[in-house]
């Protein structure tokens, strides 16, 4: 007789936040093939739209989750975490990296490469101010850690670096395409939803991570999807 395996509750929160990034990617496409545009509050690009507020519901997650694990740890290396998910949801909320664009490319501050605008070049620079000193904080936390912690602080660079990859990249290509051209509209349903999608994988994984007291690793298949149960449970042979 064997123990029942059961999925993993941070494995069901992932299936269902992949779920909804693929329920607003199909209205969005919906939106795209439909030429009366009635679904356009469904746009995954648009400012202020259903999804937008749903990625910054994320980053909030994001936020809180950290803070738990801060709290239930009882450890400082990971504050920088929080810090970082709450200079996410502020910028993100006030559009703060827009409006420093902008202001940089009234300024000329910056010019246009010919690949990225002054304002996109603006708006990477905040990332890079913003990002830089967390960077350095998140890695300074990282001396003489435990394992956990630095397993945890790897993984989640991983999942920012795929953010950063889609985002920043993809953001790049569309940019030098033709506005109205379908090359232009598949890169920018790649890039919204290539970021839903991987916010969505870094709240389970955090969410995991906080639920297994840290034993839970990203690239663990055995841990993402299946647990035991518990030695009270009735087997089922």
């Amino acid at each position: 007789m064997e123990r029942t395996r059961r999925p993993t509750p941070h494995s069901m929160l992932l299936v269902l936040l992949l779920l909804t990034d693929l329920g607003y990617i199909t209205l969005h496409v919906l939106y795209r093939l439909d030429p009366t545009r009635s679904l356009s509050r469904y746009q995954i690009d648009m400012d202020n739209g259903l999804a937008e507020h749903y990625q910054y519901l994320k980053w909030a997650w994001l936020l809180v989750l950290t803070a738990l694990a801060v709290i239930l740890h009882r450890t400082l290396r990971l504050v920088g975490w929080v810090v970082l998910f709450l200079a996410m949801v502020a910028t993100d909320a006030l559009r703060l990296h827009e409006r420093f664009g902008h202001r940089i490319a009234r300024a000329q501050v910056l010019p246009s490469n010919g690949v990225l605008s002054a304002q996109e070049l603006g708006e990477l620079g905040l990332v890079a101010l913003v990002g830089l000193p967390l960077g350095l904080g998140l890695l300074a936390g990282l001396w003489r850690a435990p394992r956990a912690i630095k397993a945890f602080t790897g993984d989640l660079l991983v999942l920012l670096g795929a953010l950063f990859t889609v985002g920043v990249l993809l953001d790049a290509v569309g940019s030098v395409l033709p506005a109205a051209s379908k090359a232009s509209h598949v890169t920018q349903v790649l890039e919204d939803g290539g970021e839903m999608m991987v916010a969505s994988v870094m709240v389970a994984f955090v969410f995991g991570w906080v639920c297994t007291g840290g034993r839970l690793r990203l690239l663990s298949r055995q841990g993402w999807w299946a647990a035991r149960s518990g030695a009270g449970e009735q087997a089922v042979g």
